[in-house]
């Protein structure tokens, strides 16, 4: 499993012992956690000794429970301890890839060095005295961009007078470009009223100019002397502007103004708020174990081995899958950290 890329991080055990006569907790390519308590103090319940690799806390953890998707416990041991770790070991793979030996050094290097008191009801609990750390360069992904708010239209209505042909207008940025315009022709029947509708692509927190312009050849306006013309200019539903007499031209200047984007990313195109994506399914266990990328966190108690299995999956990691395995099994998949001092079964650490 090493081999191929994944990362095990194993729960050193609950005896108060030295954690090399135990398995998974002597397994040379493990990461094997000890536990600490509040205090920052060695707990005396975890094993500990050359085979463990780091501490984290493991006393009095609030932990998921069996009972519904809301239950609870609080829960002490060093199997509380290796989830932490496993954690940790994925921030770094995230960062480093699926490379077991940089993952462990790495933690190794970052965790804090001499700070856990021993145990006061056992010497040697603290030991190693290393205390995990977050990854301080873990990445993380930048927040997605607020989508652009929903256009504004801008509205501009012409009953022109006896000579349409005179009349035109045109829309621009205060900066110069031009964003649309219109004109009428004689095919354009008197005091018979033309629409135009200008689309108008803005950005939150942000400010636009525009001068919107109507014009006639005849410089006489559209009304009243060859007839009751009228023009009005609309943004969404508010008239900025309308009237007919204006002689050669009139000019109407004004300001779009976007506030900033509203909590939850934008306003998705229609101005309400974006629908929560649907639930996803957690991983099928079969499907989790054929990645490579894999972390398994494991204990050892009431006679089998418990791996809680985590994954990355994309930003954040996927359900935790428990699997119990004989320890018969597990004795053939992980060699050990060192020769065993006597032959005979390996002691059972006390379940969580």
């Amino acid at each position: 499993l090493v081999g191929r890329g994944g990362v095990v991080v194993v729960a050193s055990g609950n005896d108060g012992a030295d954690a090399c006569n135990y398995s998974p907790a002597s397994a040379a390519d493990a990461i094997t956690v000890g536990a600490t308590d509040i205090n920052d103090k060695a707990a005396s319940y975890s094993n500990a000794g050359s085979c463990v690799d780091i501490l984290a806390p493991g006393t009095e953890i609030t932990s998921t429970w069996i009972g519904s998707s809301t239950a609870t416990q609080v829960l002490s041991g060093t199997s509380m301890a290796t989830p932490h770790v496993a954690g940790v070991a994925a921030q770094y793979m995230r960062r480093l890839g699926p490379n077991p030996t940089a993952i462990v050094d790495a933690m190794k290097s970052d965790a804090v060095s001499n700070t856990i008191d021993d145990s006061s009801f056992g010497a040697g609990r603290n030991n190693p005295n290393l205390f995990i750390q977050a990854d301080a360069q873990a990445q993380t992904a930048p927040p997605s961009p607020a989508p652009d708010p929903p256009p504004l239209t801008v509205y501009v209505r012409i009953t022109p007078d006896a000579n349409p042909v005179q009349v035109s207008w045109t829309l621009s940025k205060l900066d110069g470009d031009l964003v649309a315009s219109g004109s009428l022709s004689m095919a354009n029947a008197p005091l018979v009223e033309r629409l135009w509708s200008v689309s108008l692509e803005t950005k939150y927190a942000s400010s636009q100019q525009y001068r919107f312009v109507i014009s006639d050849s005849g410089s006489n306006g559209i009304c009243c002397t060859f007839g009751p013309g009228y023009y009005e200019l609309e943004l969404d539903g508010t008239v900025l502007k309308s009237g007919g007499q204006y002689g050669a031209s009139e000019t109407t200047d004004f300001t779009v103004v976007q506030p900033a984007a509203p909590p939850g990313g934008g306003g998705g195109g229609s101005g309400s708020p974006p629908s929560p994506p649907p639930p996803s399914e957690p991983p099928k266990l079969s499907d989790v174990i054929s990645r490579t990328n894999l972390i398994i966190a494991c204990s050892v108690g009431g006679g089998a081995l418990l791996l809680g299995v985590m994954v990355l999956l994309g930003r954040r990691f996927a359900r935790s899958r428990r699997i119990r395995l004989a320890r018969d099994e597990s004795r053939t998949a992980l060699s050990p950290k060192r020769e065993r001092s006597h032959a005979g079964t390996t002691p059972m650490a006390h379940p969580v």
